[in-house]
């Protein structure tokens, strides 16, 4: 019986530092994406709203990205827009990640033709 509570408090210790370390991710990159307009920050946020099915907020943190012209960014921004059905605003994203230099955008552009 010793045995298995010494393996539940490991097992609640590491879920406990994982939990820390997510909740000191998310906040760390929202500052940055925020306040210090960094636009790889917001994709990483993007990332992880989208990961976990938070699609709005995930569009909102690309489309930040992409205003602060990360590459990686506004592909995905132009992905999300496209499964919308926003042709239009989906074409100019992903325009403007290729002309950042995201070569997967330009392949993306090449196929649409």
């Amino acid at each position: 019986m010793e045995r298995y509570k010494k393996t539940f408090f490991v097992l609640w210790v590491f879920l406990s530092l994982a939990l820390v370390y997510y909740i000191w991710r998310v906040d760390y990159q929202q500052y940055t994406c925020e306040s210090e307009k960094n636009g790889a920050s917001c994709a990483i946020l993007g990332i992880t709203h989208e990961e976990h099915h938070e699609f709005e907020r995930a569009l909102k943190y690309f489309e930040r990205s992409c205003e602060l012209d990360y590459s990686l960014g506004c592909y995905r921004y132009a992905l999300i827009l496209k499964k919308e059905n926003q042709i239009d605003p989906s074409r100019k994203a992903m325009e403007k990640s290729c002309q950042l230099g995201y070569k997967e955008a330009c392949k993306e552009i090449k196929t649409e033709k």
